[in-house]
């Protein structure tokens, strides 16, 4: 065979494996060409293949590149099937920052024939603003003169009640013998691990989340949780902000997969409460999990004195 004839029958062999892999196309598609900053927008991949291609998990780790934060995808969704398959998955996202974002490229890996191949789809621009600000202002009202009301005299009434109030307690405390009363007894206060985790089976019995109230589930589960902190390792949490509290529990004795979960469920619930976001069904559980095992293995546990276990013998 001349020299000529073998790269021709090279050739041959070098196209036909190319073109067996360049039946497989993908694509990019957004709901809207622009979103306001902190919405969700979807993008909706799409694979045509042939017969005899498995298409595999596309690579989404370059979203979490750029300025753009993945929240949820969606599994493969089959349009068409028959000697062209149409593949769709759905892909929602949001972003913290105005201004134009180019949507990269994003790799779906496939194989065919034993042979592996990754196609790519073509960036896609979207354009990210801020909600206009309202300046119109109302104008000025008059003055209204409210007629009498009942509650007009309530200061007068309490400073009445308060005086008769007063002049009973003088006449109880200097006039009167004073009784000799028993103290009373001394306030049970339950550990801050049992207060959570009644918090936890109550909040789990009312069925917030089935509900559609994902809000107010949040809030609540975050509530307990803050309320725990602070009651178990004196963290000012309740008025402090999530990255206040994350810094905080640095300092806390706990495995770093618990603190890792916390940091996970603070800002999911940042996000469903600030950017109305709307996480899959599966999270509220697990959410609910975090903060009861954080709970339990972060109890404090009571030892008795010697003392103390003769009196209970």
């Amino acid at each position: 065979m001349s020299a000529r004839n073998y790269l021709f029958v090279l050739f041959c062999l070098l196209f036909f494996k190319n073109f067996a892999f360049a039946q497989v196309t993908v694509s990019a598609e957004l709901d809207s060409t622009q979103m306001l900053i902190g919405d969700q927008m979807k993008l909706h991949l799409l694979v045509n293949h042939a017969a005899g291609v498995t298409v595999e998990k596309p690579d989404f780790s370059v979203l979490e590149k750029s300025k753009l934060e993945l929240l949820n995808v969606t599994e493969w969704d089959t349009l068409k099937k028959g000697v062209e398959t149409v593949l769709q998955k759905d892909v929602t996202f949001t972003a913290w920052d105005s201004g134009y974002v180019w949507i990269p490229k994003i790799p779906v890996p496939y194989q065919q024939n034993g042979q592996t191949a990754v196609t790519s789809t073509e960036e896609v621009p979207i354009s990210v603003l801020t909600p206009a600000l309202d300046t119109t202002l109302a104008p000025i009202k008059p003055i209204i003169k409210e007629p009498v009301k009942f509650e007009d005299f309530i200061p007068y009434l309490a400073g009445l009640i308060f005086l008769v109030v007063l002049s009973l307690g003088i006449y109880y405390f200097f006039i009167r013998k004073k009784r000799q009363l028993a103290p009373p007894p001394p306030e049970i206060k339950l550990p801050a691990h049992e207060i959570a985790l009644d918090k936890l089976e109550a909040l789990d019995k009312a069925k917030l989340w089935q509900q559609g109230k994902i809000k107010q589930y949040q809030s609540e589960l975050t509530f307990i949780l803050r309320e725990y902190l602070e009651n178990r390792f004196g963290i000012q949490a309740l008025e402090s902000t999530t990255d206040e509290i994350l810094a905080q529990i640095k300092n806390v004795e706990a495995e770093a997969v618990l603190k890792t979960q916390l940091k996970e469920l603070l800002q999911l619930a940042d996000l469903v409460k600030f950017a109305k976001a709307k996480p899959a069904v599966e999270v509220h559980d697990r959410m609910m999990k975090y903060v009861e095992e954080f709970v339990r293995s972060t109890k404090k546990i009571e030892v008795l004195t010697e003392e103390v276990q003769e009196e209970n013998v």
